[in-house]
C-alpha cells in the first residue's frame, strides 16, 4: 500500500460523547494542547529516538470534528487521514471501548503503521478490567467489567497480515483520571468554566 505523505503529526481517535460536556471536551482540549505546546528551543532540530529531527511545533493534529472535509465517503476521508498520520492517540473510556469507529481506526492504524506509534490516553474507566481476573478481584469495589476503557483492538497484537492474534498486550498510557475518595474518576479539561 502506498502511503500518503505524512501530513499530520497525530490522529486523535475518540468517542464523540467524550467530547460533549462542558469542562470535559477531551478531544478538543488535547488537540489544542498539543498544537499549542511550545517545544523547548534546546530540543528543536535535535534528533529524537527514531532518528528524526525534532520540529519547532507539533502541528497539525487531525481531529475529525475540526478537520474532516465534506465528503460523500466518510470512511475514505478517515482512512486518508490515518494514512497521513505519524501517530494515533486514542482517548480511552468505557464509551470509547464500545465504539465501532474507534475500534476500526485502531485496527486500520495497526495494519498500516507500527503499533508502537499508538498512544493511549485514559480519561475514565479502567484498562483490562473486562478480562483480567486478578484486577477484577483487587478492584471489585471500584470497577467492574463495564468500566473497561481500552477498545479491544488496543488490547491485542496484530499479525503482519492485519489479523488479530490471541496475544494480549497492555499499551503504555497517559492517565488523565483523578483520585477522589480512593477511586480514579474522570477529571476536567478546564476548571475555569
Amino acid at each position: 500500500m502506498d502511503k500518503n505523505p505524512l501530513n499530520y503529526k497525530a490522529f486523535i481517535s475518540y468517542r464523540h460523547t467524550d467530547n460533549q460536556n462542558k469542562g470535559r471536551e477531551w478531544a478538543t482540549w488535547l488537540h489544542r494542547s498539543i498544537e499549542e505546546y511550545k517545544i523547548p528551543p534546546s530540543l528543536i532540530g535535535t534528533e529524537n529516538l527514531k532518528g528524526e529531527d525534532i520540529p519547532d511545533k507539533i502541528y497539525p493534529i487531525f481531529r475529525d470534528e475540526a478537520d474532516l472535509p465534506a465528503s460523500a465517503n466518510l470512511s475514505t476521508s478517515i482512512k486518508e487521514a490515518l494514512d497521513s498520520s505519524l501517530l494515533l492517540i486514542v482517548i480511552c473510556s468505557p464509551q470509547a471501548s464500545t465504539s465501532h469507529y474507534v475500534s476500526s481506526e485502531i485496527e486500520y492504524f495497526k495494519i498500516i503503521n507500527d503499533p508502537d506509534d499508538i498512544i493511549a490516553a485514559i480519561i475514565e474507566g479502567e484498562p483490562n478490567i473486562s478480562w483480567d481476573q486478578s484486577k477484577q478481584k483487587q478492584l471489585k469495589n471500584k470497577f467492574d467489567g463495564t468500566d473497561e476503557c481500552f477498545p479491544e483492538p488496543l488490547q491485542f497484537k496484530y499479525s503482519s497480515d492485519g489479523n488479530k492474534t490471541g496475544e494480549r498486550i497492555e499499551p503504555i498510557a497517559a492517565d488523565f483520571r483523578v483520585n477522589v475518595d480512593d477511586k480514579l474518576i474522570q477529571g476536567w479539561t478546564n476548571t475555569t468554566d
